[in-house]
């Protein structure tokens, strides 16, 4: 029980520091800010964020968190997935079972805001860790869109290897835990059987 309490604790704490979907989150609240801003943010989201630093440049830039206002341009940010109330101006209605193609001017003004590179953390556990927004927003129709990030890429991936490590670190000799798709188990079953997955 008290294993299951620290996993349970765990998974709260990253997705209220990571999720763009929760207002309060420090990523939300980051998105939200104007270019030029800069927020301290907490060891735990620094250590996702460089992660997600190094996946970036180790693939050449395919993995981009920046690319999260074509994301949810595109509907496939979680406001779409969970159903959230907020309404954006760009957004287009279903008909006929499908969605209107986004307006070019929005793709191509949102393709201005994919810039890891103007998302730069600094500071270190000592003296704390500051995001700043670097990458300049772009305005459409009158209105201000500031570059946003989701590290939601990896975020599964990361909760799953820190159940894994308490886990490891616990007496329990079996158990698993499904994150949205990424699955841990650890150790045997009631029956001695190893885990399949």
């Amino acid at each position: 029980d008290r294993v299951w309490e620290q996993i349970k604790e765990l998974l709260e704490e990253i997705d209220l520091l990571l999720s763009t979907s929760i207002e309060t989150s420090e990523i939300a609240r980051f998105n939200a800010l104007p270019a030029g801003a800069t927020m301290e943010i907490s060891p735990m989201t620094a250590e996702v964020f460089m992660m997600a630093c190094d996946i970036h440049e180790k693939t050449n830039g395919y993995f981009d968190p920046s690319v999260f206002p074509l994301v949810d341009l595109w509907g496939f940010s979680p406001r779409f997935t969970f159903g959230k109330d907020m309404i954006m101006p760009y957004d287009r209605e279903w008909k006929d079972g499908t969605r209107a193609l986004p307006e070019q001017k929005y793709i191509e003004g949102f393709l201005e805001l994919v810039n890891m590179d103007g998302i730069v953390l600094s500071g270190d556990e000592q003296t704390g860790y500051i995001l700043h927004k670097n990458t300049p927003s772009v305005m459409i129709d009158g209105i201000t869109y500031p570059a946003q990030i989701d590290l939601g890429g990896i975020a599964k991936g990361y909760a799953s290897d820190r159940v894994a490590e308490l886990y490891r670190q616990s007496d329990v000799t079996g158990g698993w835990a499904s994150l949205g798709g990424n699955v841990y188990a650890h150790g045997t079953k009631a029956n001695g059987s190893f885990w399949n997955g």
